[in-house]
């Protein structure tokens, strides 16, 4: 059966499936899809390289729902674009100095930091990126270790077809980069 085939046949599923938000994200997505005459050569790639591996063999129906879902899970990554916890906290610590209690205002501003300091450790300096970069992240994992390469170009191209945004394979290969000065740090100190 024909990629493009499978697109079809997993547009229909959904057309007969219960209205919602997940089904119009997954309609999107093979919509998309469809547009992109050009990822059956990718798809073919990934399937001779799975294979070559002695992978379980790959359904593109399983790839494509596997694909949706993982799309759907990438949306619990999204960090909500409201204003900052850390801002309110910081200006309710300024009051609490100003006109209450300093020691209550000590501890806000501590656990404002803290918060601060955490988000920056998970989420990076682009939280309303984590989402994307989590999806990249993790189908360039999943084609490492059944393909035995990372395949970025087809992540890129993925990615661009589950959020509707231009993505690169440069992009794809900064997301596993660290986002931590420290992290990033690579020489080895005690090797002098």
């Amino acid at each position: 059966m024909q990629f493009s085939d499978c697109l079809k046949e997993a547009r229909a599923g959904l057309l007969a499936a219960e209205a919602g938000p997940s089904r119009e994200i997954a309609l999107s997505i093979i919509d998309r899809w469809l547009e992109r005459r050009e990822f059956s050569n990718s798809w073919d790639e990934i399937n001779r390289s799975w294979h070559k591996n002695d992978a379980i063999p790959l359904n593109p129906r399983v790839f494509i729902d596997y694909v949706i879902k993982t799309r759907l899970l990438a949306e619990r990554h999204k960090v909500a674009a409201e204003p900052d916890f850390e801002k309110k906290l910081l200006a309710r610590a300024t009051y609490e100095w100003r006109f209450g209690d300093p020691e209550e205002a000590g501890k806000k501003k501590k656990r404002a930091l803290e918060h601060s300091q955490q988000r920056q450790e998970m989420f990076g300096r682009q939280p309303k990126l984590t989402h994307v970069k989590w999806f990249a992240s993790m189908w360039r994992q999943q084609f490492k270790n059944f393909c035995g390469q990372p395949f970025d170009a087809t992540v890129a191209e993925l990615t661009e077809i589950a959020f509707g945004e231009s993505y690169t394979a440069e992009a794809v290969r900064g997301s596993q980069r660290p986002t931590r000065r420290a992290e990033r740090y690579t020489r080895n100190k005690n090797s002098d």
